[in-house]
C-alpha cells in the first residue's frame, strides 16, 4: 500500500526514513518536515478563522443596516396608521354631530 503526502504518518513515514537513512538522520528530518506541516496547518487555520471572522462582520454589518431599515419603514407606515385611524374618527364624530 503506497503511501500519498496526504494521509501518511509520522510513524509511517519514520519508518520510511529510517529506512533509506541512518536513524540519526531520518529523525532530524522528520522533525523538520513535522514542524513546516505544523507551520502550514497553522497559516491554514489562521487564514481561515480570519476570513470566517470577516463574514461574521460583514453579515452583523449588512443585517444592522436591514434592521435599521426595517425599523425605519414599519415606524413611517406606523405614522400612516395612527394619522389615518385619527382622521376617519375626527370625520365620524363631525358626521354624527
Amino acid at each position: 500500500m503506497a503511501a500519498t503526502a496526504f494521509n501518511i504518518s509520522y510513524t509511517e513515514l519514520f519508518a520510511f526514513l529510517k529506512g533509506k537513512l541512518e536513524e540519526k538522520e531520518a529523525e532530524p528530518l522528520l522533525c523538520f518536515v513535522k514542524n513546516e506541516a505544523e507551520k502550514k496547518f497553522d497559516e491554514k487555520y489562521q487564514y481561515f478563522f480570519r476570513d470566517l471572522e470577516n463574514l461574521k462582520k460583514e453579515l452583523i454589518r449588512n443585517n444592522a443596516a436591514k434592521i435599521a431599515e426595517s425599523k425605519t419603514e414599519m415606524i413611517k407606515w406606523m405614522f400612516i396608521f395612527v394619522f389615518t385611524i385619527t382622521i376617519t374618527t375626527i370625520g365620524a364624530i363631525l358626521a354624527i354631530m
